[in-house]
């Protein structure tokens, strides 16, 4: 039986007040140092910006990524047909305690009272953390949507990482280093989002089409 709609409102109401809330201390954080900047710390400011925007890009994409999922696999039309043995009370669960983790990651973007790889170790345990959902969904049958998101975030963390070994190898200091992995992080999460608002899967797609031509490929067995 699909959720009732009453329910689903107001669980998703507690995940509205926890993002409301770190979003609220992300912005306290750093609009101040905007205003009236430390001396000689241009780089700092400079860095919260740049976590500031990828801290919004990220809690954005999440956030509208929960509402497709539990769209797709409990409130929606069809969704009992397509998804007949699924757990809503997991799938909250584990959401609830996700956006907690985004609350404790606003709390990391002051470049001036933080140390410097709190933020970026919150992000990539916020991108990784799909690994503990899909492993105990493994039994439902949702967990083919997980298992795609969980790779993807997964891609991203090692595409970013990559980019910031390369620049410090590089001699770049790792405040630049930071800013600059977070381009893939922002660029992931942008299509997401746009696949999201316009109902495609852009990256899944490709995926699944990479896939497909491994399998293809002569000699390749099942």
């Amino acid at each position: 039986m699909a959720t009732g709609e009453g329910l689903h409102k107001h669980a998703f109401w507690l995940y509205g007040v926890i993002i409301g809330l770190a979003i609220k201390e992300a912005l306290a954080a750093v609009i101040p140092h905007v205003f009236n900047p430390p001396p000689n710390e241009v780089g700092a400011i400079t860095l919260e910006a740049a976590r500031l925007f990828v801290f919004l890009v990220v809690t954005i994409r999440f956030f509208l990524g929960s509402v497709f999922y539990f769209d797709c696999a409990h409130t929606g039309p069809g969704c009992d047909d397509t998804y007949p043995n699924k757990d809503y009370y997991v799938d909250f669960l584990f959401g609830l305690v996700h956006f907690i983790f985004f609350f404790a990651w606003a709390l990391s973007i002051d470049a001036f009272k933080t140390h410097i790889k709190l933020f970026p170790g919150l992000l990539t345990l916020i991108l990784l953390y799909d690994w503990l959902w899909y492993l105990v969904s493994r039994r439902y049958d949702t967990q083919h949507v997980i298992k795609l998101w969980t790779w993807i975030n997964t891609g991203t963390v090692t595409v970013a990482g990559g980019v910031y070994l390369a620049f410090r190898a590089m001699q770049f200091g790792p405040a630049l280093s930071q800013a600059v992995a977070f381009v893939p992080v922002v660029i992931f999460s942008l299509i997401d989002i746009g696949d999201i608002m316009r109902e495609r899967d852009t990256i899944g797609d490709w995926l699944r089409g990479l896939s497909n031509r491994r399998a293809n490929r002569p000699g390749a067995t099942g």
